[in-house]
Order: structure tokens, then C-alpha cells, then sequence
């Protein structure tokens, strides 16, 4: 078949497939293609999300794997989690912004503007990654002067911590986290963030090598 001027062989990419899951691959493609558009022209968020079930052995595996190469071969964007290879990861939004990232990645050099757009998704650590820095505790304080920062870095350290918490103290005290403090937290964040995808690449290549 032809998409956007591309030749895509769906055979080959489903070869193998001894249940027809092609056929299911093509529909759930084909409605999320319709969803995505139909959100966009409502100014709807384009986010959408479907569950798929089945016991073990059924082929999610299979399906999931070749569902994400259509979508790549198709030009589309797509970050794959192996949810199954990453079941003891502790920070699984990790895993999640890694393959993020690594789809991302091939476009940083072409248009500065994806890169520039990551760079401010991984620096908005304060309501998306806070969850991240529980184990990094009180170094928060010891890194930075300022009571903004000690007061995050206790936040940190609760056993009912919350992310919305950060995010509250954030709201809450704009006068403290201004200026130099403000972009040292940023920075902090965002350096941490890189680490733990750094760590997690370094993982993940590890065990493949393993196991080749």
C-alpha cells in the first residue's frame, strides 16, 4: 500500500502473523488516524488511549511490536514501551520518556524547534517529573541555597509525598523560587531527568547484550 507518496509492505511487516492480527492492526490504525483528526478539528487534545486485553500468550507482544512499526513505516512518531521488559523499573515514566525521546531524537538536528519543545517538556520537572525526585531527597538543599529549595527538598522526603505538592509550593511562593533560584531548579531538574534516561538507555543495552 502507498502512504503520502511512501510504499509501506504491510506483509512484510506482519510476516509471521499466524493469527491474522493484520487485519486488527490495519482497523485500530485506521481508527486512531480518525479519532486523532476528528479531536484536532473539534480543538480537542489529541490524546487518546485504548486498552487492549488478553491472557497470556495471545500475541499482544506480537501485535503491539508490529502495530508500532506499521505506524513508524507510515510516518508517524512512534515511542514503544516494553511494558513486560521494564516491569521492575522503579520510575516506569522513565522508561516512558526514554523511547519519547529516542523517537524524537532523528528530528533534533533537522528542526531546532523539536528540540527546543523537548528541552521545555523535561524542564517542566516541577508538575511532570516531581514524582522522580523522591530519592533525591534533601540533595535538592544541599545543592542550592534558598528556602524555596528546602522547602522542596522536605516535600521530597514525605512518605505521602504527591507531586501536586511541588507543584502547590510552586504556585504558592512565586516571590521565593524567582529569578536565580527559579533556574537553578529548573536546571537541577532537568539535568536529573537526563541522568535517569542516561541510566535507563544504559540498562536496557546492557540486558540486550546479555541476552545476545
Amino acid at each position: 500500500m502507498r502512504q503520502g507518496g511512501m510504499t509501506v509492505d504491510l506483509a512484510e511487516i506482519w510476516k509471521g502473523d499466524l493469527l491474522d492480527r493484520k487485519a486488527d492492526g490495519q482497523l485500530l490504525y485506521e481508527f486512531l488516524v480518525r479519532r486523532h483528526a476528528e479531536r484536532r478539528a473539534a480543538s480537542i487534545p489529541g490524546a487518546y488511549v485504548v486498552n487492549l486485553n488478553a491472557r497470556w500468550g495471545h500475541g499482544k507482544s506480537f501485535f503491539m511490536h508490529r502495530l508500532a512499526a506499521q505506524m513508524r513505516a507510515q510516518g508517524h512518531l512512534t515511542a514503544f514501551v516494553n511494558a513486560w521488559r521494564d516491569d521492575s523499573t522503579r520510575e516506569p515514566v522513565v522508561a516512558v520518556m526514554a523511547s519519547i525521546e529516542e523517537c524524537l531524537a532523528p528530528h533534533f538536528a533537522k528542526n531546532d524547534a523539536v528540540r527546543k519543545s523537548w528541552d521545555a517538556t523535561k524542564a517542566h520537572g516541577a508538575t511532570i517529573f516531581a514524582a522522580l525526585l523522591k530519592g533525591a531527597g534533601r540533595r535538592l538543599a544541599e545543592k542550592y541555597a534558598g528556602q524555596a529549595v528546602d522547602e522542596i527538598g522536605a516535600l521530597l522526603e514525605r512518605d505521602d509525598f504527591l507531586p501536586e505538592q511541588i507543584e502547590e509550593y510552586l504556585e504558592g511562593n512565586e516571590q521565593a523560587v524567582s529569578g536565580v533560584v527559579a533556574n537553578e531548579i529548573t536546571t537541577l531538574l532537568t539535568k536529573f531527568v537526563d541522568r535517569k534516561i542516561a541510566d535507563y538507555k544504559s540498562r536496557v543495552d546492557s540486558a540486550a547484550q546479555f541476552q545476545n
